[in-house]
This record gives C-alpha cells, structure tokens and sequence, in this order.
C-alpha cells in the first residue's frame, strides 16, 4: 500500500514538473506585445484669471434719425473717409441691403469659382484635399467660435464645390447665374428711396460694432499711474451710454491686458518678458504677449499684470472683460506611457518594433505625470538624435524576454 501512494505521488509531481516547464517554456517564448505610437504632446503650466481688454476706442456717431446700415463685418480694416453706413428712413430699405450685400457675396463666389475647363482629372483629386481640409476648419472654426474666420472659409468651399462641378462636366460655367444675380441686383439698387445719409469714418483703423460703454473709460492712457485701488475705481464707474452710436474704431494695433491676480502668483511673472495669453472662453486665440508692468500696492493683496500685443487676428472677439490663461511655462515632446520607460545598459529609452524586429531607442524625460512622460524629440544633427525615439515609432508597453534585434511576429 505504502508502495502505491508512493508511485501516485511520484506520478503526481511529474505531471507538476511537466506542466510547470511548459508554462514556463510557453512564457518564455510569448512576446505578449502592446504597442503605443510614439505622438506629439505637450504641457502647459498656465494660471486662469480675468482679463480686461483697454484699447485705443473712438465711438463713431450719427445724427440721423433712421435705420443703421452697415457693409462691415466685425473687426474690418477701415480707411480714413471709408463709409461706414448708411441711414435709411424705414426697415425695408435696410432689408434690400441685405440682399444686395447677399448678391454681391454670391458674385464673387461664382466669379472666382470660374475655371478654365482643360483642367485633368487629378486636380478633381486636389480639389477634393482641399474641401475635405476647409470642412475640418470651419468645424474647428465653430467650435473655437471664430465666426469671422469661419465666414471667410465657408466662401473658400463653396468656390471649391463650384469648381469641382465644372470639373465633373455637370455645368459649364456660372456666366448665367451671375447675369441673373447682376440684373437682380441692379433692380433693387434702383429702389432704393428712403436714404436720409451717410456716415464716414474720420479716422483709419478697425471697425467693431460692439458699443459697451468702456471705451473712454478702460483705455491704455489709464495704466499711466494706475493703482490696484485706481482700477477697482475704474471698474465701480458707470458705463457711458451712446444711442446714436454706429460702431467704434479701434485706432492703434497695440492693445492691452489687464489681469487682476494674487500677489503670490505674481512672483512667477517678469516685467519685459513674454508669455502666451490664451482667450479661451470666447475663442481659442492664444497671443504671444509681453509684461509691460506688473501693478502693486502694499495695503493689497492683489497685483495688476499689464500685457501688451500688436497682434490684430481675424475673428477675434475683443469682449471688455474675458476669461483667459496666462501660460508661464509650455512643453512639447513624444508622450510615452511610464511602463515603456526601461533601463537597459545604463541607458534610459523603450523598446519599439520596426518592420519585425525589436530596437532599443534612448529617450530624455523633459516632464513627467502621473502616468506618462515627454522626452525630447531631437532633430537631426542635434546631439543624441542618433538612436533617439522618433515620431510615430511604435512603443512597446508590454511584452517579456525583449532585446534589440529580437524578431517578433
């Protein structure tokens, strides 16, 4: 009996040992792979504050009592003695310009849309990249809430859809529309009978129609000797009311600033240096900014940080006050999950797979999270560039028994 037990036992612990050395054989050879692209990222270090906008304003007025035309979209290059508007005696008048306005964009449309009908089938393809690329702009357009660049991209597509039908033979051109368009356009030109004037603008430089009463009141002649308490004054004054007013000109590219912040946070800012102010509330414009001066009193706890641009962008909303991130600090570089980070020969990299074989790439950790890194993406040439993680190289996250020149299916 005693023999038995021992003969099941010893039959036991073989089969235990075979199956032991066959999961570990299987783990061996198991490369058990998870790949990760190696893709741009980026850090930023940013403080999220109140920004009053003070710009050089000169309300534009009239004295006519009527309806308020005006041709210009937000924020239009204006010339001095441009017009401006146009006061009609009753709604319909204003109506009729619209339209006309309508017919004067549809014409230009058509006109620019006319090609020369010689073009080859591959520019069909051209054409197509290039609507394809217009749609995904004036999407990210609407969702930065930029409608003025919007406007001017969704005119670029229809000139590209207007193309495109040329090119597939289903029109020849738009000479006939663009007739009808001219005529419609001449007679509503010719009934046109209630105008009471004009307004011109006496001064050059960009056009708002957005009145809220600050302009004479939030302006860059007020940072000469503000004060933190001066300002809270500033902002406790009552806005001034403008009811002939047409719109406003902006009158000098430099424009300001002003963000209110606590003290402490003010030590991370040096005057004369420059940051990147992000408006990212009302759109996703970001300016390269300098601090011109950084405002404080010792009876208070807030400091004033006064940033300067000349940068005039299309579409931009020039809102009075904004919510906007002042970003002190910003890194980019190859994002790599913190579990494909390996030491191998004194060496800090990961492991990726080219074609089917295992590389070793070195890495440098420019910033860390809790669960991934950024290292530097060097550039030709550069020192360590060679046998650096490239972009789009794919990072293995798992796998087991890895070395350089390992072949893996």
């Amino acid at each position: 009996m005693k023999q038995l037990l021992q003969k099941i036992a010893i039959a036991i612990l073989s089969v235990f040992v075979v199956v032991y050395f066959v999961v570990q054989l299987v783990a061996s050879y198991s490369d058990d792979i998870v790949y990760n692209q190696a893709v741009m990222a980026s850090y930023r270090e940013y403080d999220e504050v109140t920004g009053y906008i003070l710009r050089d304003e000169s309300v534009v007025t009239n004295d006519l009592n009527g309806i308020v035309y005006t041709p210009l979209e937000e924020g239009a290059k204006v010339r001095r003695g441009e017009l401006i508007a146009t006061v009609y005696a009753n709604a319909s008048e204003k109506n009729i310009q619209d339209r006309i306005l309508e017919i004067d964009d549809r014409i230009e449309i058509l006109t620019d849309s006319q090609i020369d009908t010689s073009y080859i089938t591959s520019d069909v393809s051209n054409l197509d990249s290039n609507i394809y690329d217009l749609i995904y702009k004036i999407r990210a357009d609407v969702e930065d809430n930029s409608p003025g660049s919007a406007v001017k991209n969704k005119k670029e597509l229809l000139t590209f859809l207007n193309r495109r039908q040329i090119l597939i033979k289903k029109i020849a051109d738009f000479s006939e529309e663009i007739d009808k368009l001219q005529s419609e356009k001449h007679y509503l030109e010719s009934s046109l009978n209630g105008e009471l004037g004009k307004v011109y603008s006496d001064k050059a430089g960009y056009f708002s129609l957005d009145i809220d009463g600050w302009e004479t009141i939030l302006t860059p002649s007020a940072l000469e000797g503000l004060t933190v308490n001066g300002f809270k004054e500033l902002l406790s004054s009552d806005p001034e009311e403008y009811p002939n007013a047409v719109g406003k000109i902006f009158t000098d590219y430099k424009w300001y600033t002003l963000c209110p912040v606590d003290k402490s946070l003010s030590m991370d800012y040096t005057v004369g240096s420059y940051y990147s102010l992000e408006f990212y509330m009302t759109t996703s414009h970001v300016f390269r900014v300098k601090l011109e001066n950084v405002i404080s009193q010792t009876d208070s706890d807030t400091v004033l940080l006064v940033f300067s641009t000349d940068d005039i962008p299309d579409g931009f909303r020039y809102s009075r006050k904004q919510s906007v991130r002042i970003v002190k600090n910003s890194l980019e570089g190859l994002r790599v999950n913190k579990e494909a980070l390996r030491m191998i020969d004194g060496k800090q990299g990961v492991y990726v797979v080219l074609g089917n074989t295992v590389r070793f790439r070195t890495t440098q950790i420019i910033y860390s999270s809790d669960d991934y890194y950024l290292v530097k993406q060097f550039k030709p040439g550069e020192e360590g560039y060679s046998g650096s993680l490239m972009l789009y190289d794919k990072i293995i996250i798992g796998g087991k028994n890895l070395y350089d020149g390992k072949i893996v299916d």
